[in-house]
């Protein structure tokens, strides 16, 4: 890459519903050695979104190679617009590893899993040809059985008939047949041995979402490391007591759900009375179906704990596994 351009390329990635809102808004605007690009949302020249917006850089991602290969540079170009200068700069957006069409959202696209590690080693093959020296990837993961439900709530409002019936529904699909497809998005075993495939170990950094939530400036300073920014300036600098949106219901295990976009009659509270999105307040994750979500991934979890043995012992304290793998 030019000298105007970054010489170190790190993508925020996500996961969805891991304070990447937070990140973006209290916490990368506020790096000095490294600067913050944005969320990626240039278009880039001659890849189309559909017949009317051009394709977002960000969005390349998660399209198949063959879609963008053709445009690749130009999308590392539109990902980097918006910098300064030569410093190591971040862009971070959650959609680059997100699960199009999860809980069949309207207007969502299929995207399969694979999707991502591909894109990826297309992005930093052209990246270190066009002069760049590092592409690097912060991935934040979030145990499955909270995940699911609180990605639920987010996209309720495209969710054509969310409700507890729906989201249980939901569950039984992707935690069936559909597995091998959607359900794999959240194989984290899986999905970082694709990405260590594809980018050094110095350059791949995974953290769990529920360290945030207990020791957030601790994360702040390994994050600091990674990016190339000095962890304890970091920490001063930003005020760990903000957080990002939350949708967790009044109760334990309940989660509130948005209001439909687009309805006919509002305000909600008037649409329940008459009966209309009765189910629409909130959803309930039972033990009975966090066990088996648990149990889905746990063989996925204990796998992560082999590929990247420092996370042992939070994925051990955050529940994501019972114990140590042996050996």
């Amino acid at each position: 890459m030019s000298s105007m351009l970054p010489r170190e390329l790190i993508l925020h990635i996500g996961f969805n519903k891991t304070a990447s809102t937070w990140f973006q808004h209290h916490v990368f605007p506020y790096l000095e050695q490294v600067q913050y690009i944005g969320r990626g949302k240039d278009p880039v020249r001659g890849l189309r979104r559909d017949l009317v917006r051009a394709c977002p850089a960000y969005q390349a991602l998660g399209l198949p190679t063959e879609q963008w290969r053709h445009r690749a540079d130009d999308v590392i170009r539109a990902l980097v617009a918006p910098a300064k200068d030569g410093r190591p700069g971040v862009v971070s957006h959650e959609r680059m590893s997100a699960p199009w069409r999860f809980f069949a959202e309207r207007g969502k696209p299929i995207r399969h899993p694979d999707a991502l590690p591909e894109s990826l080693a297309l992005l930093r093959e052209r990246a270190l040809a066009l002069g760049g020296e590092r592409v690097a990837v912060l991935f934040f993961i979030r145990r499955q059985d909270s995940y699911l439900p609180s990605f639920y709530a987010e996209r309720s409002d495209r969710i054509p008939r969310a409700g507890q019936s729906d989201f249980e529904a939901q569950l039984e699909r992707i935690l069936g047949e559909e597995y091998a497809t959607r359900g794999a998005f959240l194989d984290y075993g899986r999905t970082v041995r694709a990405l260590q495939q594809v980018l050094p170990e110095a350059d791949l950094k995974v953290l769990p979402f529920e360290r945030l939530r207990g020791d957030a400036e601790r994360v702040l300073r390994e994050v600091g490391a990674f990016l190339g920014e000095d962890g304890e300036a970091l920490v001063s600098r930003v005020d760990t007591g903000r957080r990002g949106r939350q949708r967790g219901g009044k109760r334990p295990n309940t989660w509130t759900l948005r209001p439909r976009r687009g309805a006919v009659i509002r305000p909600a509270s008037l649409r329940r009375r008459l009966g209309l999105d009765a189910e629409r307040t909130e959803v309930t994750l039972t033990a009975d179906w966090a066990e088996r979500i648990r149990e889905t991934y746990r063989a996925s979890n204990r796998d992560l704990a082999v590929a990247v043995p420092e996370l042992t012992e939070s994925l051990v304290a955050h529940g994501y596994i019972e114990d140590a793998p042996a050996g």
